[in-house]
């Protein structure tokens, strides 16, 4: 009778707690550290004391440009932990020595506070130059999920949670990121990470989380490009028209 309810244990993990990688995403590091189950990536940090350890990052097979990237998102809260959808120059793998661009929705979990949150959003374009700006939304991003989108039409970046446009960035005189979008030369990634470092005030350090540990941020009814795809526990997808808000 133990043996069965072993392998009826093993049965489920399989159908309920499947790979995150597929035809939509790559797994960047860490593939143990996130599932996917009926659609719904979960990644996770399993301790404050180990940066290396904590989270892991996907990106998307496809090159995009002009178009809606969107998630439901649920962060996880506390100094030192960043739950982001982002976009990067195409297969960089964030590498930074030397030029690139990016388009970031940062929810940073010190900045979760007294029922609203302070979303990161950013826009890199030469050579370390940012044009950050941070915006107020009303609830707390790690209690619920709400909707994240990057907007990309022919002349802005739009961000744009819950239906609302809370940032316009004209992007037409950045010579390096007109073409990146134009050429369709940006990847999305999705990704959980950590710090202890203390370089970034508006992040933190873990070691300063009062939060339990593992932590974990979810992301779900994730759209690419204008396309909404509806996973399955493999990672494939099958590409429905994305109604813009």
């Amino acid at each position: 009778m133990l043996s069965i309810l072993i392998v009826i244990s093993i049965s489920i993990s399989i159908v309920f707690s499947a790979s995150c990688d597929g035809s939509v995403w790559q797994v960047d590091y860490s593939s143990d550290k996130c599932s996917l189950s009926s659609g719904k990536y979960t990644m996770s940090c399993p301790t404050k004391g180990n940066t290396d350890t904590c989270g892991m990052r996907l990106s998307s097979t496809s090159a995009v440009g002009q178009g809606s990237y969107s998630a439901k998102i649920k962060a996880a809260p506390g100094e030192g932990m960043n739950t982001a959808l982002y976009l990067y120059s195409y297969g960089r793998y964030n590498d930074k020595s030397y030029a690139w661009n990016e388009i970031d929705i940062e929810i940073l979990g010190q900045q979760i506070s007294g029922g609203k949150t302070k979303i990161w959003t950013n826009v890199w374009t030469g050579y370390y130059t940012q044009h950050y700006q941070l915006v107020t939304v009303p609830w707390d991003a790690s209690t619920g999920y709400h909707t994240y989108k990057i907007q990309i039409t022919s002349s802005q970046i739009k961000w744009v949670f819950d239906g609302k446009t809370y940032r316009t960035f004209t992007y037409t005189g950045y010579s390096d990121l007109k073409s990146t979008i134009q050429q369709k030369d940006f990847q999305v990634l999705m990704a959980l990470w950590g710090s202890n470092d203390g370089s970034w005030s508006e992040m933190g350090s873990m070691w300063n989380n009062g939060n339990s540990y593992p932590m974990y941020g979810y992301f779900k009814s994730v759209s690419i490009d204008g396309s909404s795809f509806t996973e399955d526990d493999s990672g494939e997808g099958s590409a429905d028209p994305l109604v813009i808000v």
